[in-house]
C-alpha cells in the first residue's frame, strides 16, 4: 500500500474548504495480508500492523465534535500522509497521536466561537484566549509541538497557512508561566541514579535465582486452565469438574513457597504483578544504560543485543528500530554495556515464554511482549502482538528510602539548571522519594556522557562511567555516521546537550573549587576573584555569562593530563603529552591534588611496563613525563610556601 501520494493543493489555501482530503474508503492502515484495517471515514485509525506498542498505534477521531471531525480527519491525513518536513521526513505515529490532543481540544474551542478552524490558525486574539484557557504545563507543551510541527515544514508543501505574520512568542510565555520548560525532565543525580542502578541490578539477580522455577509454573498455568486458581474461578470461569491444585499447592510444587511468601505474593495475578514490576525496572536500566526512548525500547526484541568488535575494542549494542513509520520502521543501534546482560537475559525468558505460547518465531518476539497473553488462560491470540502497557508509570522500588532527595541532590539541580526554582517545585522537595520518567533517563546519560572526561564523577556507579564513555567514543566514531538518518537518536541528544556539561564542569570544578588553583590561567582566576559561591542567583548570572561567552567562540573548557585547558584555539598540545607546552600556556589551570592523582596514575602506569625493548622506551620516555610533573607541583609549593612565609612577616 503507497499512501504518500504527491500533493497538489493550492498553498495557504482555506483548511476548511480546500484542505486536501481523501474520500472516506481511503485506506489508511492493512496488516500483511492486505486485509484493511482502517478507512478514512473510521473514527479509529489502527496503525497496529506498523508496529506492535498497544494503544499508542491507535488514534482516535469520535469524542471530537461531529461538526469538526472530518476536518481534524484531514488535517491529520496530511500531516502524517502528504507531507514532508523540512528534513525530506515524515512525523511519527506517536507524534501523531500527540498531535491529536490538541487538535481536539481547538475543535471544541471554535466550537464553542462559533469559528472554523482555519480562523482559528489565523487569529491572534483567538490564540490569546485560547492560551487563557490551558491550565497544564502538559496541554501548553502539546500545543506548542502542534504549531512547530505544521510551521517548520518547507512552504512549498505546506497546504494551509498556520499564523503567517502573526507573533505566537505567546506560546512560549504561556508554556514559561506554567513552569514548563526544563522542569520535566532533568537530569538525575548521580547518588540517586547509581542506587536505582545497583537496586535493579540487585533484584535481577535476586529474582533470577527461581527463574527456572517460575518459568516452569507459568508455563504449566497456561497450558493447564484452572491450574493454581482458586476452587470458584475453576467452576465458574472453566466449568471444570475435577478441582486442579489451587494456588498454594502449585508453588509448593514448584519449590516457590518461601519466594511468594518474601514478596507478598498469594495468587496468579499477584505473581504476575510483581514479574511485571521487575520487567518494567528492567525497562528504566535499558533506558537508562543506553538513552533509548520508550518506543525503541519497545522495538527491542529477544534477540536484539550483541557483541562487536570495533579496533580491538568490545562494544555492546541494541539493534532495534526508530518509532517512525513512514515511510517505515528503519533499523539501527544503541551502544550500551555489558552490566545490563543480566536484565536482559531475564526479560528473554519471559518474552521466550509468552511469544512461543501464542506461536511467534523466535526472531519475532518482542522483548516487552504484554503478559496478557498467557495470563489470560482463555484468551484467544488474534494475531495482534501487545506490549507491556504504560499503567505502571510507578514501580515499586525496592528500597524507596535510599532514593529521597537531600540537600546535597537539591543543590545538584541548582548547579545543573539554575534557572529552575526547584526548591519550590513539590516533585524535588527535599525528603521526597524521586519521580523517575522515560525521559530523565535519556538526558542523564547523555549529560554524563558528554561530561565523561570533564567532570570527576565520584557518586556514579563505575560501570555506567564506563557506559558513557564507550558511548562517547563510538558515537563520535566516523564509522557511525548513518546515525544522521535520525534526529532524536541518543547521539544527537549527546551533542546538543555537550556544551551544557561543559559549562557545569567548568563552574563545578573550576569556578566552585575550593582547592587553590593554579597555573597562569588558575592564579588569574584567583587574582580576579572570579570564583563564585553555589548562591542560585549567582549560578544564573555564571550560566547566562558563560554560555554568551560560548556563543561568541570565546569560551571552552577540556581537561588535560593534570587539570583543564581553556584556550578556544586547536592545540594537540595535551594530546601528545607535551607537558612543559601545557605547564607554561596561559589557558591551563591545575590544583595540587589533580597534580597528585596525575603523578600516581602515570607511576602506577610506567612501573607496570614490561622488561621488553618497547617496555624500556615507554619506560624513559613515563619518567621524563613523571619528573616534568613533579617539578612542577614542587615549583607550585614553593611558590605557595613563599606567599605563605610574607603574609605572617
Amino acid at each position: 500500500m503507497n499512501n504518500q501520494a504527491k500533493k497538489n493543493t493550492p498553498l495557504n489555501c482555506d483548511i476548511k474548504t480546500q484542505l486536501d482530503t481523501p474520500g472516506g474508503d481511503y485506506v489508511i492502515s492493512e496488516n500483511d495480508q492486505g486485509v484493511v484495517v482502517s478507512r478514512f471515514k473510521d473514527d479509529v485509525w489502527d496503525f497496529y500492523p506498523y508496529g506492535p506498542i498497544k494503544n499508542s498505534k491507535r488514534v482516535h477521531f469520535e469524542n471530537i465534535p461531529a461538526a469538526y471531525r472530518d476536518e481534524i480527519k484531514s488535517i491529520a491525513y496530511n500531516l502524517y500522509f502528504k507531507i514532508e518536513n523540512g528534513i525530506g521526513g515524515f512525523i511519527e505515529i506517536s507524534t501523531l497521536h500527540s498531535h491529536i490532543q490538541p487538535l481536539r481540544k481547538i475543535a471544541f474551542f471554535c466550537e464553542k466561537s462559533s469559528i472554523s478552524i482555519s480562523d482559528f490558525f489565523n487569529s491572534a486574539d483567538k490564540l490569546i484566549l485560547f492560551l487563557e484557557g490551558i491550565d497544564t504545563k502538559g496541554s501548553a507543551a502539546q500545543f506548542n509541538a502542534l504549531v512547530n510541527t505544521l510551521r517548520s515544514y518547507k512552504s512549498k508543501k505546506l497546504p494551509y497557512s498556520v499564523y503567517k505574520g502573526i507573533d505566537i512568542s505567546c506560546i512560549r510565555q504561556r508554556i514559561k508561566e506554567l513552569n514548563y520548560e526544563n522542569r520535566q525532565h532533568p537530569i538525575i543525580p548521580q547518588r540517586i541514579l547509581s542506587e536505582l542502578i545497583s537496586q535493579i541490578q540487585e533484584l535481577v539477580v535476586e529474582v533470577s535465582a527461581y527463574n527456572n522455577k517460575i518459568i516452569r509454573l507459568l508455563k504449566k498455568m497456561s497450558k493447564d486452565p484452572g491450574y493454581g486458581l482458586s476452587r470458584a474461578t475453576q467452576i465458574e470461569d472453566y466449568g471444570i469438574d475435577v478441582i486442579k491444585p489451587f494456588f498454594g499447592d502449585a508453588i509448593k510444587t514448584f519449590n516457590l513457597v518461601n519466594f511468594c511468601k518474601d514478596r507478598g505474593i498469594s495468587n496468579k495475578t499477584n505473581l504476575y504483578e510483581y514479574i511485571n514490576n521487575v520487567r518494567f525496572l528492567c525497562r528504566w536500566l535499558i533506558e537508562a544504560y543506553s538513552g533509548m526512548r520508550k518506543g525503541e525500547v519497545y522495538s527491542l526484541t529477544s534477540s536484539s543485543l550483541n557483541s562487536v568488535q570495533i579496533d580491538l575494542e568490545e562494544y555492546w549494542l541494541f539493534s532495534g528500530t526508530t518509532t517512525k513509520l513512514v515511510p517505515g520502521q528503519k533499523l539501527t543501534t544503541w551502544v550500551t554495556s555489558k552490566d545490563i546482560i543480566n536484565a536482559y537475559d531475564f526479560l528473554k525468558s519471559f518474552s521466550l515464554l509468552i511469544g512461543s505460547h501464542i506461536g511467534l518465531k523466535k526472531s519475532e518476539i518482542p522483548l516487552f511482549i504484554s503478559s496478557d497473553h498467557i495470563a489470560r488462560t482463555k484468551a484467544v491470540f488474534d494475531g495482534k502482538v501487545i506490549l507491556m502497557g504504560s499503567n505502571n508509570n510507578n514501580p515499586k522500588i525496592p528500597n524507596e528510602e535510599k532514593i529521597i532527595i537531600d540537600k546535597n541532590d537539591l543543590d545538584f539541580l541548582y548547579r545543573v539548571n539554575p534557572f529552575i526554582d526547584w526548591s519550590n517545585d513539590d516533585k524535588f522537595q527535599i525528603g521526597k522519594v524521586w519521580s523517575f520518567t522515560d525521559h530523565q533517563f535519556r538526558r542523564s546519560i547523555a549529560f554524563y556522557a558528554a561530561q565523561s572526561n570533564m567532570v570527576t564523577l565520584p557518586s556514579l556507579k563505575r560501570q555506567y562511567q564506563h557506559c558513557t564513555f564507550a558511548m562517547t567514543i563510538y558515537y563520535s566514531s566516523a564509522k557511525n555516521s548513518y546515525l544522521s538518518s535520525d534526529s532524536k537518536h541518543i547521539a544527537y541528544l549527546l551533542s546538543s546537550i555537550s556544551l551544557d556539561a561543559e559549562i557545569y564542569g567548568y563552574i563545578e570544578n573550576i569556578l566552585l573549587s575550593k582547592d587553590e588553583l593554579h597555573g597562569p590561567k588558575g592564579q588569574f582566576i584567583e587574582k580576579k576573584e572570579l570564583k563564585v559561591t553555589d548562591d542560585p542567583r549567582i549560578l544564573k548570572a555564571t550560566w547566562i555569562e558563560t554560555k554568551k561567552l560560548a556563543k561568541k567562540g570565546m569560551f571552552s573548557c577540556k581537561p588535560t593530563l593534570f587539570g583543564y585547558c581553556t584556550s578556544t584555539s586547536n592545540c594537540d598540545g595535551s594530546l601528545t603529552m607535551d607537558i612543559p607546552a601545557c605547564i607554561d600556556c596561559k589557558n591551563s589551570i591545575t590544583t595540587i591534588p589533580k597534580l597528585k592523582k596525575a603523578i600516581d596514575s602515570y607511576e602506577l602506569v610506567v612501573n607496570s611496563e614490561p622488561n621488553t625493548s618497547e617496555g624500556e622506551f615507554n619506560k624513559r620516555f613515563g619518567f621524563e613525563i613523571l619528573d616534568k610533573l613533579k617539578n612542577y607541583k614542587n615549583k607550585i609549593e614553593k611558590r605557595k610556601k613563599y606567599e605563605y612565609s610574607n603574609k605572617i612577616s
